[in-house]
């Protein structure tokens, strides 16, 4: 059971930090975008 969860556990954090580098790629993606076309 504590096996599990520690599993259960491992995979959550790797599902959200992925999802936050996914997010900050964007975020460098859209701010480089915008200051290709305004800047």
């Amino acid at each position: 059971a504590t096996a599990a969860i520690t599993t259960d556990g491992t995979a959550a954090i790797t599902e959200i930090g992925g999802a936050l580098i996914g997010l900050a790629g964007v975020a460098v993606v859209f701010k480089w975008a915008k200051g290709a076309i305004f800047g």
